[in-house]
């Protein structure tokens, strides 16, 4: 019997020992994830979330000079509320490209003196200049693809434009009733369409077309008084029989045998080939 209860003593004593060693280990290994910098499982699955910026596409916003919505391809700019009179169109608001300026952006702003486009810049949407008297410098980096209607007409301090070759469409109207604009040059071969009446009403005296020009489309050129020289590339393949319509002084140079040539002919405006 004596024996008997000592191996239960026995017995007893070896599993609190295993115990006291089992809870000394788990102590132990928690002192040495805290000291390591190791965090529990679940705060470390925490602080791994990411960081998610909610973007509101499409609500309008506000800074200092504009109102403007983000979109997904970039910003737009809706409205010019600064004060300045030389203008630079920012590269990027709150980290993302201003790709577009907006219709009537900055239409009937009579004191903006000169605009500096970006190279990010893609679109300049309806009227987006309209009737800015005062702009008397216009400078258009490459990057600019489409310049809608009647973005600067009537934009009559204007003399001078340099279209970049990124620069594929032009706008109905787009210089319309630029009095003053007497130099139109483009910088580099691209495919371009001209839109109804982008001219209309300028004191260009002479345009050399870019390799790459399909369409001259109605009124292109009306009533452009001082209008001598035009220089159609071999790639034109359609202009409207009234593109130069009220134009009295052109003369048209094209290369033998092309549309442009066979365009003036057909038409009676006086020509000279070239090349």
């Amino acid at each position: 019997y004596i024996l008997f209860t000592r191996k239960i003593r026995f017995r007893k004593v070896m599993k609190l020992r295993v115990r006291v060693v089992c809870i000394l280990s788990v102590l132990l290994l928690f002192v040495s994830m805290t000291s390591c910098g190791q965090l529990p499982q679940e705060s470390t699955q925490a602080n791994n979330e990411p960081n998610v910026q909610v973007v509101n596409y499409g609500i309008e916003m506000k800074n200092s000079d504009y109102v403007y919505t983000i979109n997904e391809d970039g910003i737009t700019l809706k409205k010019y509320i600064g004060t300045e009179k030389e203008i630079t169109i920012p590269q990027t608001i709150d980290g993302y490209d201003v790709v577009s300026i907006g219709q009537d952006c900055f239409s009937d702003k009579k004191d903006i003196l000169s605009v500096e486009l970006s190279g990010k810049l893609k679109t300049i949407q309806s009227f987006a200049f309209y009737r800015c008297d005062k702009l008397s410098k216009l400078i258009i980096k490459n990057g600019l693809k489409i310049i809608g209607r009647s973005a600067f007409a009537h934009c009559t301090a204007l003399e001078a434009v340099t279209l970049p070759k990124s620069v594929t469409q032009i706008g109905e109207c787009a210089f319309a009733n630029c009095t003053e604009l007497k130099t139109v040059s483009f910088a580099g071969q691209r495919e371009l369409q001209i839109g109804a009446a982008a001219f209309s009403e300028t004191a260009i005296e002479k345009i050399v077309l870019p390799e790459g020009t399909t369409t001259i489309s109605n009124a292109a050129f009306i009533n452009c008084k001082k209008l001598k020289e035009v220089y159609l590339p071999n790639s034109v393949s359609s202009v409207k029989s009234n593109a130069f319509k009220k134009s009295p002084k052109v003369v048209l140079y094209a290369a033998s045998g092309t549309y442009g040539e066979s365009f003036a002919k057909t038409n009676g405006i006086k020509h000279k080939t070239v090349g």
